[in-house]
């Protein structure tokens, strides 16, 4: 897209993160949405070429319009209201929250100058130095994520073997609960079931101890051929990960969200999840998945192993598992409610230009 109109644009998401993440991939999905009818561009990195990006020298040169700035993680929140404060920029700013945790004092004092704090469930609340403007849960393309019209035809297009494929997408960490998938799924190759895990994700530094701790363990019991790691997969192909599965498995001990589940459903992938972030909100029993408590292998195995046997040969229950995400975790709607806020955002910027 030409320059001029990432220069023209009145919404600014900024994306300094040159890691794709969960938050990324969130910033790329709504742009894509609200580029149909407003004027977005992007700051910074983009992973996808067929979205407008904007230089930070693009942006000074044209620093008095108003403007919309929409950070999601705190370097980009410091930026704004940098830009806002010093350069003395015409920018209202605002900060989506979807991390519960308590803020540190640095944090909360920042968030006391923002023009509008977002939060994707009322749990953020109790993090924040004032009242959220607005409740704006995450929601899914699904567009994007879909179920595969041939599960068969995507493995191999990825290099999958056949048979029962159970994947956990997301960083491999204690926090994530890693290792209790992996404690579960031993536990179900010991009984003899026939299945293979998926486990996609990046591993930081401070992790690698971890990681190297869950294959010995698995390479101890054996079972190394049955547990396939990938540690980076390129963006546009994550989709087809999900495609490729017959189960997905999101058991973290502590989660801020949890987009994972949302795209796994809406891949037309049962789950089995804990109760953390929205899980609880997202998976219906019976219908679309399984919930356990977090940190319980046991409990984990026998959700998996009764999972799998609702699921091998006939979907049953679960063969429209897409169909019962609840309309407020659909992307259209995130982007609606997202639109309706910057517009009345802009709107009082003018009248104050006008006073």
């Amino acid at each position: 897209m030409p320059d001029m109109r990432a220069r023209d644009a009145d919404i600014l998401v900024p994306n300094f993160k040159s890691k794709v993440t969960g938050v990324t991939a969130t910033i790329v999905q709504l742009t894509r949405l609200h580029q149909k009818v407003a004027r977005v561009a992007i700051v910074g990195r983009c992973p996808a070429h067929d979205l407008p990006v904007l230089t930070i020298t693009q942006l000074l040169k044209s620093w008095r319009r108003p403007r919309i700035w929409h950070a999601r993680r705190n370097g980009e929140l410091i930026a704004g209201l940098f830009l806002k404060r010093l350069f003395g920029m015409n920018i209202a700013v605002v900060f989506t929250c979807s991390n519960p945790r308590p803020r540190t004092g640095l944090t909360r004092a920042m968030l006391r100058h923002v023009d509008a704090i977002v939060g994707t469930s009322t749990a953020m609340q109790d993090s924040m130095p004032q009242p959220l403007t607005a409740i704006v849960p995450h929601g899914i393309d699904r567009t994007v994520f879909r179920p595969a019209g041939d599960r068969a035809a995507v493995r191999r297009q990825l290099g999958l073997p056949g048979g029962f494929l159970i994947g956990s997408f997301g960083r491999i960490r204690p926090e994530k609960g890693t290792d209790v998938l992996v404690d579960a799924g031993l536990g179900l190759l010991r009984e003899g079931r026939d299945v293979r895990f998926l486990v996609v994700g990046k591993v930081a530094r401070g992790h690698r101890s971890y990681f190297q701790g869950l294959q010995h363990r698995i390479a101890a019991a054996g079972m190394r051929e049955r547990f396939l790691f990938r540690e980076a997969v390129p963006y546009e192909t994550i989709p087809l990960w999900y495609q490729a599965l017959d189960l997905f498995v999101a058991v973290p001990r502590w989660e801020g969200f949890g987009l994972t589940v949302l795209e796994a459903i809406a891949s037309g992938v049962p789950v089995v999840a804990s109760r953390q972030g929205v899980f609880a909100s997202i998976v219906a029993p019976g219908r679309t998945g399984h919930l356990v408590a977090c940190d319980r292998p046991g409990d984990v195995r026998e959700a998996i192993a009764m999972m799998v046997g609702d699921l091998t040969g006939t979907r049953g229950a679960y063969r429209d598992v897409m169909r019962h995400i609840p309309d407020a975790y659909h992307i259209e709607t995130e982007a609606r409610r997202l639109l309706d806020l910057y517009e009345d955002l802009l709107g009082r910027q003018l009248s104050r230009n006008r006073v």
